[in-house]
């Protein structure tokens, strides 16, 4: 029987195959533990459309990222955190710079955020990478 895997099977398969199985592996195992579906036509038919759906999700975000980091790239942010004779009472760090930016209303994680922090007033560049690869530098000015 031909079944359509709905998880990575070791032995079989990864999710998204269509594998050949005996029928009372089907019937008795994958069915019932919800791992794979029996591949008809129409279950085949969804199933592209479920990946054409997700490539243009992908394909989507990708995009929306690609702006976002153009938007950012170049962006000058200005801070004034507590400070005395040019050194911070603490660590101007990525959690700081997301804060600035939600403000800009622009939203990005902390894990974007290549940056190790500082504790003195002054001008940095702080670069920015997305999960796709897609890079950003913006000016970052402690004052």
């Amino acid at each position: 029987m031909k079944v359509i895997l709905l998880e990575d099977i070791k032995g079989h398969g990864k999710e998204g195959d269509v594998v050949e199985v005996s029928d009372g592996y089907a019937r008795n195992f994958l069915f019932p533990q919800h791992l794979a579906v029996e591949a008809t036509d129409v279950s085949l038919r969804e199933m592209e459309d479920r990946d054409r759906a997700a490539s243009n999700r992908e394909r989507q975000s990708e995009h929306a990222e690609r702006d976002l980091m153009a938007v950012i790239d170049g962006l000058e942010l200005i801070a004034a955190p507590k400070s005395e004779n040019q050194k911070l009472f603490a660590t101007f760090g990525a959690k700081d710079i997301v804060t600035l930016l939600k403000a800009e209303e622009i939203d990005v994680k902390k894990e974007w955020i290549k940056w190790n922090g500082v504790k003195e007033l002054g001008e940095y560049e702080v670069v920015l990478e997305s999960p796709l690869g897609f890079e950003a530098t913006l000016t970052l000015i402690l004052e």
